[in-house]
């Protein structure tokens, strides 16, 4: 006839520690609930980071080299030890660089494809080529005002372009 009450006791949410590698080289390191999607780590990168185009960019893992799915939970995506190491990067290359408001966008963009064209990993059409020339040609002259290392562009894609698909 009588029931028990039951006491639930309150239990702090679990945080798990997350560190991001961003384009640049700098780690930055975050710690959010079990729950969190993919979605709340990239916005707090591309807020830290001042990135206000972020449909280019994404969250690649480090073990098995795939793209975070930004509408599922960081838990079920991630295996290891914590903190779980990302990388964040370009998912998508813009079609026209003219089409990107922000300097800072363009610059994580100029950031990621002279990546990609140092590592040899870059094999695309002769049209892909030239629009990422016009990225690199554009944003030397920004990677000149931060004083980074000058990539020319124009003699580092003609090695790397030379096995184009069409």
């Amino acid at each position: 006839m009588f029931r028990r009450l039951q006491l639930y006791r309150w239990k702090p949410p679990r945080v798990r520690a997350y560190r991001v590698i961003a384009l640049d080289g700098s780690t930055l390191t975050y710690q959010l609930e079990t729950r969190a999607k993919g979605v709340e780590l990239l916005q707090l990168v591309l807020k830290d980071l001042e990135i206000l185009e972020g449909d280019y960019f994404g969250l690649l893992q480090s073990e098995n080299k795939q793209w975070i799915m930004l509408d599922k939970t960081l838990k079920k995506q991630l295996r290891g030890n914590e903190p779980y190491l990302l990388y964040m990067g370009v998912e998508v290359y813009p079609k026209d660089h003219n089409s990107l408001l922000y300097p800072t966008t363009r610059y994580q963009i100029y950031l990621q494809a002279k990546k990609d064209v140092e590592s040899g990993s870059l094999v695309c059409s002769s049209e892909t080529g030239d629009r990422l020339r016009t990225i690199i040609a554009a944003e030397t002259r920004c990677a000149e005002m931060v004083s980074s290392p000058i990539l020319d562009a124009n003699a580092e894609l003609e090695c790397h372009l030379g096995n184009t698909k069409q």
